[in-house]
């Protein structure tokens, strides 16, 4: 389209030029044609004996001082002077001269050329220049058509060009397969290359997303909370498990800063640290449970690139440390109260302060706190050996056999309190070690005769490898169920200095339960009784 509009533009320019000097030069014959014939002559005459007619021309002669001295369309009295005239003075000048202008007289555009004579008058001659501006302008209206019908055509010639070269690329597959019939051979090594590059992409793809898949698959199935930054603090990762500990859902973690997790000042700390390129762990608390972050910096090249927070639950860690601390507290206490006795006793017998009416008393009350001493370390012993999870030989034991010879030894002890103790069920065995079935029936049934009423009842009831121990007690507190099994817990301290018992009978119960598979159930109403249920099933 440029190329067109420029050769229009020069052609026309150049068709103007060569009409202006074609008209010019048909001025210039007939200026010399007349001013060859004047000789003297009165031009009117001399006019009228001219071969052509020149109506159409305006002939005027203007003296060397610029006064017009004949005008064949104007009368010379009201011309003004010529001499300014830019043909005239180009004339003056040269010798001849030519312009062009509207002229005011005739009302129209004239090309006029002006010729000096000998006798130094000027002769110009001068014609309708519209009739040239007419004639250029049709020849104009002529190119530009037949430029507009090229241009249309081709448009259409490089439409269908383009077409047939671009059609063979554009049935080029997605992944660079191309039919090698209709490629032509420019182009086949630049689509070959295409094709390889994206088989290459492709494979990659998919070795990405394998390996993508495999660690979010890893990363969700931990037992712990993985959170991964980039080195401007956003969050690319967070598997489940830290989704769940903070109670978010991906969408408002994920490419956030890890100022969205504020609430946890820890955690900022932490992700701060690691930032900075510091390597540690912080301890903090959510929703009643304890929990343990390491963080360290991710580097690449020297330069930190990002971070990684691990989060740990460490809640039965340090349940456990309390638990310990508190056993270890209860066993301090709980030893140390029956050794204090025995050691006064002991020194008020060894001084002679005592009577001798007394010794037998003071010796009675030595052996029953070291039988009580004896007891709970035979018990702590047993916890022991449960927490170790030393290997015991086990065999099938009928627990309606086991539970009746365990009433009869506890019938005479529920007597002294006028406590009715009875068994009732079918036969089931269950393959446990016949002792520790012992020692969980027993320590059930003990515990229903202490915190029992006086004429109450303790049924023992085994039916489909499902034990119950149901006592008409003080019953439990329903907050403290959950804490019964805690060595050492009282849920009525004050009471229970009045009960004899190590404090361990419910740790040792659940510890057996635990270790053989089983399931334990506790049901308690205060003041009407509990039921436990063990079940081997």
């Amino acid at each position: 389209m440029a190329a067109m509009v420029l050769s229009v533009v020069f052609v026309m320019a150049a068709c103007y030029t060569s009409l202006t000097a074609s008209f010019t030069d048909g001025l210039e014959k007939e200026a010399k044609a007349i001013a060859d014939k004047i000789d003297g002559k009165d031009i009117n005459q001399m006019l009228d004996s001219l071969s052509y007619d020149i109506s159409d021309k305006r002939i005027t002669v203007i003296d060397k001082e610029g006064t017009v001295l004949f005008d064949n369309v104007k009368d010379i009295s009201s011309s003004e002077n010529h001499l300014d005239r830019p043909e005239i003075a180009d004339a003056k000048k040269n010798g001849y001269g030519t312009s062009s202008r509207r002229s005011s007289t005739l009302g129209m555009n004239q090309l006029y050329y002006a010729m000096k004579l000998p006798d130094g008058t000027f002769l110009r001659i001068g014609s309708d220049f519209d009739g040239m501006n007419s004639m250029f302008f049709t020849i104009l209206i002529a190119v530009l058509f037949v430029t507009a019908l090229l241009y249309l055509l081709t448009i259409i010639v490089a439409y269908r060009l383009t077409e047939n070269i671009i059609q063979p690329i554009k049935n080029v597959g997605a992944d660079g397969s191309f039919n090698d019939d209709e490629m032509y051979d420019e182009i086949k090594p630049f689509l070959l290359r295409i094709s390889n590059q994206n088989k290459e992409i492709s494979r990659q793809m998919e070795n990405i997303k394998m390996h993508k898949v495999r660690l979010q698959a890893i990363a969700d199935n931990m037992n712990e909370g993985l959170i991964v930054l980039d080195n401007d603090g956003n969050i690319l990762s967070a598997n489940d498990f830290a989704l769940e500990i903070f109670g978010l859902k991906e969408y408002d973690a994920k490419y956030h800063h890890y100022s969205a997790l504020s609430a946890f000042n820890e955690v900022c700390t932490a992700a701060k640290s690691a930032l900075s390129g510091e390597k540690g762990n912080i301890a903090f608390n959510c929703d009643g449970k304890s929990y343990q972050i390491f963080f360290s910096s991710v580097h690449r090249h020297s330069e930190i690139t990002g971070a990684v927070l691990l989060i740990f639950d460490i809640s039965e860690l340090a349940q456990s440390e309390e638990i310990r601390r508190e056993f270890t507290a209860n066993v301090s206490h709980e030893l140390k109260t029956p050794l204090t006795s025995i050691h006064g006793y002991a020194q008020i017998i060894n001084s002679g302060i005592a009577k001798a009416d007394d010794v037998a008393s003071f010796v009675q009350k030595i052996e029953k706190e070291s039988s009580r001493l004896i007891i709970l370390i035979d018990d702590i012993i047993k916890l022991s050996k449960l927490d170790e999870g030393e290997p015991v030989e086990k065999a099938d034991n009928d627990m309606y056999y086991v539970a009746t010879e365990v009433a009869e030894q506890l019938r005479q002890k529920a007597l002294q309190r006028n406590i009715a103790i009875s068994v009732e069920g079918e036969h089931s065995e269950v393959f446990i070690n016949t002792a520790q079935l012992t020692q969980l029936i027993y320590n059930l049934c003990d515990n229903a005769i202490k915190y029992n009423k006086d004429g109450g009842s303790v049924k023992v009831s085994v039916k489909e490898k499902v034990l119950t121990v149901a006592d008409t007690g003080i019953g439990i507190p329903k907050e403290h169920i959950e804490r019964i099994f805690e060595r050492f817990f009282r849920v009525d301290k004050s009471r229970s200095k009045k009960v004899d018992g190590t404090g361990l009978g419910l740790s040792i119960v659940k510890h057996i339960v635990l270790s053989n598979n089983a399931k334990i159930h506790v049901e308690s109403t205060p003041d009407k009784g509990t039921v436990f249920t063990v079940d081997f099933s």
